[in-house]
């Protein structure tokens, strides 16, 4: 019978060397900060924010207490406009990504966020919020939110000359109530917006803005966003822009469905910031 070992006739096989200590120190070490890393980024299910090199996660304080969930996306350049992205109802933050790091390639910075009862913006001190039983006033609330991503984005280098917020669906009305409380925002794009949800009066808020320019955009078969934006352009009173693109996406749908919108809303934003974004300054070119 035959066993599988050492071959009859080989030179005996030389002792094993003990692993030293040091060495089992090292490895255990590695296993404990691989696994402990896993653990952070991966069982965190709350939070979904992804963190790369082209972006990083922020946790942003609002005035009356409400911890929000944000990413920021730096432009490379000095002093670059800042974009504040307001994502639409039962949205998050993600919504935004591949708009923001194509503007981040333009030369802009920009922050998205969890509205407040959205994500990882669901906590007021120990109080849980869930935007699903929100009232009128605690919607008030969620469109001052805006005001600590500006914050976010002055401390990240921005131009406090130069900030603009954009809004897709309800958050095109927090977007634009934001922007009527603070005198520092310099223009407005709203991504397949709506009239009156959720008690806001968007064609009043649009009608005060009149000293400030706004973009309007919507798909042309998304049929109550085309409404909206149309009845919007119509009763603006100062510069207002609207553009109507094929096909029946809503909100940052769009501007990844069509190369056409997202690259006209850049280009609208050079020129109401006068060129001031610095295109390729996100890789350094």
């Amino acid at each position: 019978m035959r066993f599988w070992g050492r071959p009859a006739g080989s030179s005996p096989r030389p002792p094993q060397r003990p692993v030293p200590l040091r060495a089992l120190c090292v490895v255990a070490g590695l296993c404990v900060l691989c696994c402990g890393g896993w653990f952070a980024t991966g069982c965190g299910k709350g939070d979904s924010r992804e963190v790369t090199a082209e972006s990083r996660a922020l946790t942003l304080h609002t005035r009356d207490g409400v911890q929000l969930g944000a990413v920021l996306y730096p432009a490379v350049s000095e002093t670059p406009p800042g974009l504040i992205l307001v994502h639409r109802y039962g949205a998050r933050a993600e919504s935004w990504r591949a708009f923001a790091l194509a503007a981040r390639g333009e030369g802009y910075h920009c922050v998205a966020f969890d509205v407040r009862g959205h994500g990882a913006s669901a906590r007021r001190g120990e109080i849980p919020l869930d935007y699903r039983a929100f009232s009128h006033e605690q919607w008030l609330a969620a469109a001052a939110d805006a005001r600590a991503t500006k914050e976010a984005l002055l401390e990240a280098g921005a131009d406090p000359d130069n900030i603009v917020v954009l809004g897709e669906g309800l958050g095109a009305a927090l977007a634009l109530r934001y922007m009527r409380m603070d005198s520092d925002i310099q223009a407005a794009v709203l991504v397949s917006p709506s009239l009156d949800e959720k008690g806001f009066d968007s064609a009043a808020d649009l009608r005060a803005l009149w000293d400030r320019p706004v973009l309007i955009v919507a798909a042309e078969n998304d049929s109550a966003a085309a409404t909206a934006a149309t009845a919007l352009k119509q009763t603006a009173a100062g510069f207002c822009e609207l553009r109507l693109y094929p096909g029946a996406a809503h909100g940052t749908d769009l501007l990844a469905a069509s190369e056409a919108a997202r690259l006209q809303v850049l280009g609208w934003l050079q020129t109401v910031l006068g060129g001031l974004a610095a295109p390729g300054a996100a890789s350094g070119s």
